[in-house]
């Protein structure tokens, strides 16, 4: 994931925390035990999830690719992803 702006985002925030328990400024411990929940399902497995529910039927399934790529790196972006997202 740490390709992704937002695995680059995440990596940044644990390099932080860590970078702040070495300065005594929070505990090692309580960065160790913080977690952030994510889970990105496989493609089969969120097919079924949608056939089991039943009220709605998989007319195309494809990858969606943005036409310029992956976005670029810019801190602002990045900032207003992070506001969005979380």
């Amino acid at each position: 994931m740490s390709e992704t702006s937002k695995g680059i985002l995440l990596d940044a925030v644990g390099a932080s925390l860590n970078d702040l328990a070495k300065q005594g400024v929070i505990e090692q411990d309580k960065v160790d035990s913080f977690s952030t929940p994510l889970y990105f399902a496989e493609e089969n497995e969120l097919k079924q999830i949608i056939e089991e529910n039943g009220r709605f039927t998989i007319q195309a399934f494809e990858d969606i690719i943005h036409a310029k790529g992956e976005f670029t790196l810019d801190p602002k972006v990045l900032a207003v992803s992070c506001r969005a997202s979380f």
